[in-house]
């Protein structure tokens, strides 16, 4: 389905398997009215650039006719709903807060590439950007400026299901008690991605809940703010963390000193679950105040080589196989988020660092199945120098001053 306009219109007739409203035309909301009606091979939207406004509100039902885009249980079998951008700076869908942007059905399997989805908002549900009920993959998008003000949480995205998220960026998404950027009940893997700027009571970028799983990789987790614990990240679950950066977090962000952990909060009284780092930087995190840092809380398991900028009392880190762990010798060896190349900002290592090849040389730099990682976030190559280096940014791996910081060098598909 070829989506020829920005309009928040209705199909006229569902069945007849063609994208066609009373205008004449085929918007986005009535092209995902017919993916619902597909089976066998599913259904492919095509968004052209442009701002696809969401100006429906929820009535009755709240179907696929109004509020936000549901994607509903297939017909039969499990055949894919895909929404395929231009890139996620010429591609824009926009809620404008009268509801949020995309319901993902039990069932359903949905694929979004190059795509923004911004100013969702949630009040009675989780999932201010989006729900995902079923299967959800994210590549090459933006979630921002979405809000979550209900008891269920996420500010931009709340799965109970299963979320893949790729070469995307969750950033300014807030949401008044979990999750900020995600609220995960369920499993959830993240690739070469940033999450970014978001808030919450709890778990400011991400609230892993009980039951669920994380798998991070090649990812930056940077400036996000909770008033309570776990300004990065708040996890119940069991959580692997592979070859990443978590920086400059805060937690206690409204000074009531009831906040800890501006890195990682793991809460191991609610349901012993593992949390291991392979390769990773977790520091600068800190809580309100003078900065007091304080980068994590509850027992973590190191493997290979970890660095990290305070090890606070609270915070019990296990050495596991070879390799080992330490802190950082200075915060500078760290630069701010930014362009750097590639699909994300990143935040780079400042030379000299003993980050540089400081990965553990029988390990290096891993992903979740053991297989080396052959890239950094930004997609330059692994590895620059002697070692892989340790955290999300290879240095040396892409050259200094690109002209085209937003990807076009590397040559990412949105970029062209």
């Amino acid at each position: 389905f070829y989506v020829d306009s920005t309009l928040d219109q209705v199909d006229d007739d569902t069945a007849d398997g063609v994208c066609h409203t009373a205008a004449g035309t085929c918007t986005l909301r009535a092209a995902v009215m017919q993916a619902n009606r597909t089976s066998g091979a599913g259904a492919i939207i095509v968004l052209a650039a442009g701002t696809y406004d969401l100006t429906r509100p929820a009535t009755g039902l709240d179907g696929d006719d109004n509020g936000d885009l549901n994607l509903t249980p297939p017909l039969a079998g499990d055949p894919y709903i895909s929404i395929s951008g231009a890139g996620p700076s010429s591609t824009i869908i926009d809620a404008h807060q009268i509801d949020r942007l995309l319901y993902v059905h039990p069932g359903r399997k949905a694929k979004l590439t190059g795509i923004t989805l911004r100013n969702g908002l949630a009040v009675s549900d989780g999932g201010g950007g989006i729900l995902n009920s079923g299967e959800l993959t994210i590549r090459q998008c933006v979630l921002s400026g979405n809000s979550n003000v209900s008891t269920r949480g996420g500010g931009g995205i709340y799965t109970p299901g299963i979320l893949f998220v790729q070469s995307s960026t969750i950033r300014g998404n807030s949401s008044t008690i979990i999750g900020g950027g995600i609220y995960a009940p369920g499993q959830v893997d993240i690739g070469a991605s940033t999450i970014s700027g978001n808030s919450a009571s709890f778990g400011g970028g991400i609230f892993m809940g009980a039951g669920s799983s994380l798998y991070l990789s090649n990812s930056t987790i940077v400036a996000n703010d909770a008033t309570g614990d776990g300004g990065g990240m708040y996890s119940r679950g069991a959580t692997r963390i592979y070859t990443s950066t978590i920086a400059f977090n805060q937690a206690d962000s409204d000074g009531d000193f009831l906040g800890q952990a501006g890195g990682i909060f793991h809460d191991e009284e609610f349901e012993p679950q593992p949390f291991s780092l392979l390769n990773s930087v977790v520091a600068g995190n800190y809580l309100s105040g003078a900065p007091v840092y304080d980068d994590c809380q509850g027992g973590l398991n190191s493997y290979g080589r970890n660095q990290f900028g305070t090890i606070p009392a609270q915070c019990t880190v296990t050495q596991v196989g070879a390799g080992g762990y330490a802190l950082l010798g200075s915060l500078a060896e760290l630069g701010s988020l930014q362009s750097h190349g590639g699909d994300t900002e990143t935040v780079a290592i400042i030379a000299p660092s003993s980050l540089i090849d400081g990965a553990e040389p029988t390990l290096g730099c891993q992903d979740r199945f053991g297989d080396p990682l052959l890239t950094d976030q930004r997609g330059g190559p692994r590895t620059a120098g002697a070692f892989c280096d340790i955290g999300a940014f290879e240095s040396g791996a892409l050259p200094d001053g690109l002209i085209f910081a937003d990807g076009f060098e590397s040559a990412t598909s949105h970029a062209w």
